[in-house]
């Protein structure tokens, strides 16, 4: 492939992948030998499923499921052993929303293994428009399980971003692993809206199309001048 082609294609590629909301799980696993060196490194995203391990001393794995605007799924993560270990994982959620009337946006967050007085080993943040909300902090809910329930009230007809992520990590040190946490995002009744391309992705097709334009002009004139 001519390296003005593979451009062109990267340029539509990015517009395209700029355009959409997104659901990412990505973490790691890691062990530190005697020196600090690492002895083992595991890493990666998924959308849906994620699995990473450095034997049985770090351990991260995580699960996403995206039906309409609602989400759900899990973290875990735990460290072990006498090498130092880490482990982490994390969901990320970027969606376009509106309701048709007025809607209760809740997330729901679980967390039984918590131990009160640690205050280590999770993160959470909502944003609904760009106003943020801290959803980490923990409680003992209804139900008598450790989590954290927040909630925003939409307006009708009118389009909003809604940005999650919710994280986990221990260390072998910190006693912050070995538990499940699961989360539930309830956005039934919303409907999920295609974003509006940045101005610059409604740019690059203008670009590309004089690139292209340019290079047709380059090959006319040399064919004329042969």
């Amino acid at each position: 492939m001519r390296i003005g082609s593979l451009i062109v294609l990267l340029l539509f590629a990015g517009a395209f992948s700029s355009a959409r909301g997104d659901v990412i799980l990505s973490g790691f696993a890691q062990t530190l030998g005697p020196t600090g060196s690492t002895t083992c490194l595991d890493s990666g995203t998924s959308s849906s499923y994620l699995s990473l391990s450095c034997g049985t001393q770090a351990i991260a794995t995580g699960t996403a499921s995206l039906q309409g605007g609602s989400l759900s799924g899990s973290l875990y993560v735990d460290a072990l052993g006498e090498e130092d270990a880490a482990a982490s994982v994390q969901v990320d959620m970027n969606e376009w929303l509106m309701a048709s009337g007025p809607t209760t946006l809740s997330l729901l967050v679980e967390f039984p293994g918590y131990e009160f007085g640690n205050e280590g080993g999770l993160t959470c943040l909502i944003a609904v428009d760009g106003i943020s909300q801290s959803c980490g902090g923990i409680v003992l809910l209804g139900n008598g399980v450790p989590g954290s329930e927040v909630s925003f009230t939409t307006d009708s007809d009118v389009p909003f971003s809604l940005e999650l992520q919710i994280g986990r990590y221990a260390l072998a040190e910190g006693q912050t692993g070995g538990s499940t946490v699961t989360y539930s995002l309830d956005a039934s009744g919303l409907t999920v809206l295609t974003p509006e391309p940045s101005s610059i992705c409604l740019l690059i097709p203008g670009l590309a199309g004089i690139f292209l334009s340019a290079k047709s002009r380059i090959r006319l004139t040399k064919s004329g001048a042969s």
